[in-house]
């Protein structure tokens, strides 16, 4: 059995509180306008949004967000690169900073994301001229940032140069830097400084274990070499 409820041909558009509805289906009210979808089967509910479009990267439906009237957010979903099967494609995000919807983010068909670029080449590839690109904070005491690779490859941390800060003081504790240097610091003074000669120690240098000179291996105290100590 068949029962129509409601069927309106041609360009017909329905009015909910309105009597110029300007879409297909317009609600207005001056409380609340909300729609309701319920299933009171052991089954969900599902709003589709289908569009025939033959390019990539296309909209096929938007969720718009306005404020009296100005767009100011937008959750798109975009067709694909596989124009033959078409079964494939992207989530974009947009905000409003003045009126002007701007992509914010992206998720790829791969579930790659990208937060400022539309090409995220990794699964989470952020894109800024900012210079501060990530938060990260713990209100616990201790925050723990885990890197951790199951595999048998490397985990790096790319940057000319990278530097490890105190967050209360502001002081420096380590610094990478282009060209192979590494520095160490205690109470933001450095004490320690790999260079292309070897090392540099600022302060004393109190050793637990034995000192080992490998072959042609040699000391020197004082900056007139005022005390040598050498190996064969």
């Amino acid at each position: 059995e068949s029962i129509d409820d409601l069927i309106l041909g041609g360009a017909a558009q329905i009015g909910i509180g309105t009597t110029a509805p300007d879409t297909s289906l317009t609600i207005v009210s001056s409380t609340s306008s909300k729609i309701r979808m319920e299933n009171t089967g052991n089954g969900g509910t599902t709003i589709t949004m289908d569009a025939d479009r033959s390019g990539a990267d296309a909209g096929i439906g938007s969720i718009v967000f306005k404020w009296n009237g100005t767009s100011v957010g937008q959750v798109s979903a975009h067709s694909g690169a596989d124009l033959s099967n078409k079964d494939d494609g992207a989530l974009v995000f947009s905000t409003s900073a003045s009126g002007s919807l701007v992509e914010a983010m992206r998720i790829l068909s791969d579930g790659k994301v990208g937060i400022g670029t539309t090409a995220p080449g990794m699964p989470l590839h952020v894109y800024s001229a900012e210079n501060n690109l990530l938060h990260l904070e713990s209100t616990d005491q201790d925050a723990l940032l885990k890197l951790e690779d199951n595999g048998t490859g490397h985990l790096r941390i790319k940057g000319d140069d990278v530097e490890i800060v105190d967050n209360a003081s502001g002081n420096n504790m380590a610094k990478f830097i282009g060209g192979g240097a590494v520095e160490l610091y205690h109470d933001n003074v450095k004490k320690f400084e790999t260079e292309s000669g070897g090392v540099a120690v600022t302060g004393g240098l109190t050793v637990t274990t034995n000192i080992s000179l490998v072959d042609d291996g040699l000391i020197k105290f004082g900056t007139g070499n005022d005390l040598e100590i050498s190996h064969d």
